[in-house]
């Protein structure tokens, strides 16, 4: 357990990485005002309810801080921003506070998270992957690790309506499916399966190493935070799938 250790400790340096590599990218890097002055986005009609609800389809659930980056590399930092992933809809808010869904091809956004004060990490989203499933190019994937492999979670929200008995309340209960997928430039996009078998198979350019990372770490890949791990560490090995 040692090695894991060893290499836990180098992964939120990864996400610095990431982060470096995405500004590189930029054609040039703006104002939260150049964007939202454009004609971005169209105004969001608001819509009265009429029932209580429970959980929320938001990400955030508040509007937070983000930085946008278009398909054409210009990238927007302060907009304050969240996701719709019901609707898979990017919301921002315009210089006077009305809500706007957003209209341009944003390709990446990129949230910050606090909750960890020592160690703060970026929350990113990104679409244009190849279709699957009920999945398209527009809908945004939830990056929890990237390099030569991505590992994407697809958060798809659903709601049922209760009304509780001797009343006419209604309450929407809010409810989140998450479904993983591995992407490379040259296998395209694969629903995850839990098993060492599959991880192995994806990343067969290195499954020597792979193979033996995840027996040394006793890692079961059933679940995410195995999965993190392994890509971490197939990314951190250089060139590959």
């Amino acid at each position: 357990m040692k090695h894991l250790n060893r290499f836990l400790l180098s992964l939120f340096f990864m996400w610095i990485f990431y982060s470096s590599a995405v500004a590189q990218s930029f054609t040039g890097i703006y104002p939260a005002s150049s964007f939202l002055k454009g004609t971005n986005g169209s105004l969001l009609q608001e819509v009265k309810s009429g029932y209580e609800e429970d959980g929320s389809p938001y990400y955030p659930e508040k509007y937070k801080e983000a930085i946008f980056v278009l398909n054409d590399g210009k990238g927007y930092s302060g907009i304050r921003a969240r996701i719709n992933l019901m609707e898979n809809q990017l919301l921002f808010l315009a210089e006077n506070g009305a809500e706007m869904m957003s209209t341009s091809p944003v390709k990446i956004v990129i949230f910050r998270d606090s909750s960890n004060r020592k160690a703060p990490t970026e929350v990113i989203f990104q679409n244009e992957f190849p279709s699957i499933d009920q999945q398209t190019g527009i809908s945004y994937y939830q990056v929890l690790d990237t390099g030569n492999v991505k590992l994407l979670q697809y958060r798809k929200v659903t709601y049922l309506d209760k009304k509780g008995y001797l009343t006419e309340t209604i309450t929407r209960v809010y409810q989140e499916t998450d479904t993983y997928y591995l992407f490379s430039e040259k296998k395209g996009i694969v629903r995850l399966e839990k098993g060492k078998d599959f991880m192995i198979s994806f990343l067969d350019d290195k499954k020597d190493a792979i193979s033996k990372f995840i027996d040394t770490n006793d890692l079961k890949c059933k679940k995410e935070s195995d999965w993190k791990t392994i890509v971490a560490y197939y990314n951190s090995l250089g060139k590959g799938s």
